[in-house]
């Protein structure tokens, strides 16, 4: 006998005058039930069964050798479905059913629906998170920006504040004097002479080189035409020649409108230094909110 399962079983019939007959599988007793019995057992292995026959007044019948062959390889899906269904009754296969439907149905919903809607909120929490380290570096640079204003502001307001307002023009000779003690230069004679109010549309037609039309004298003086302040200064300058190429440059630097309108160098005769006097006329800007 062959069977595929190590948890074996198989039936027999016997026959015999007697009215009670007993089976006797390897000296353990056997119910028999209108001449048909059940044999069943275990074993991994294949082996050998003895079967006997025992009538009602103990004569015993002539032992029958069983060879049990155990093929597990020959086990297919009748089978399998056959064993479960011994194992487990209607209403836990139906458990067991609605359970794996249950995680196919979430697995379905997940990937077809959560799924992107969670890649879509960590695509937006990591753009979210790229925003806010943009934003901090933001605010990193501007602070560090404030600080380099703020370390800057008094050189700035020191050098390039000279001409502006009122107060800067009437300080004229000092920042001169500081620009020409830089350079060894002296400054003998410096005089402010009568400024000058340049209208809009003279200053336009300067830019497109166009001819200048003269104010009239009755024209109603008004800040809205004025455009800006001409504020002639003569000076009389003592140094030497490559000092003073420094002092124009040092001037120029400032980065504000002023013009050297004259300019005369002499060399001081005699000297054997390369000393030379410088007389001129320089021209600074001023805003009509100042001078008005």
């Amino acid at each position: 006998i062959t069977v595929n399962d190590s948890n074996y079983e198989f039936n027999g019939n016997v026959t015999d005058k007697s009215e009670s007959i007993f089976i006797e599988v390897d000296g353990r007793n056997i119910d028999v039930i209108n001449g048909k019995f059940t044999v069943k057992g275990y074993s991994p292995v294949n082996k050998t069964i003895t079967i006997g026959a025992i009538d009602q007044w103990g004569n015993r019948s002539k032992p029958k050798i069983v060879k049990l062959i155990v093929d597990l390889k020959n086990i297919n899906i009748s089978d399998i479905k056959d064993q479960i269904t011994k194992l487990a009754d209607k209403k836990t296969l139906i458990k067991i059913g609605i359970i794996a439907g249950a995680i196919v149905l979430f697995l379905i919903i997940y990937y077809a629906i959560l799924n992107p809607m969670a890649n879509s909120r960590k695509a937006k929490l990591n753009d979210m998170n790229l925003k806010k380290q943009e934003t901090e570096q933001f605010t990193s640079d501007v602070y560090s920006m404030r600080a380099k204003i703020k370390k800057l502001k008094p050189e700035y307001e020191k050098y390039s504040k000279l001409f502006h307002s009122k107060s800067e023009v009437e300080g004229l000779l000092q920042t001169l004097s500081e620009y020409a003690g830089k350079n060894d230069l002296v400054i003998t004679s410096i005089e402010k002479k009568e400024i000058k109010e340049v209208l809009k549309a003279q200053a336009l037609a300067k830019a497109d080189g166009k001819k200048v039309k003269k104010k009239k004298q009755t024209q109603v003086k008004n800040i809205k035409n004025i455009a800006y302040y001409l504020i002639p200064v003569d000076f009389e300058i003592d140094g030497n020649f490559l000092g003073y190429i420094k002092f124009k440059r040092s001037l120029s630097l400032s980065n504000k409108m002023l013009n050297f309108d004259k300019e005369s160098i002499q060399v001081v005769k005699g000297n054997n230094t390369g000393a030379i006097k410088v007389k001129g006329t320089l021209t600074i800007v001023g805003l009509p909110d100042e001078f008005f």
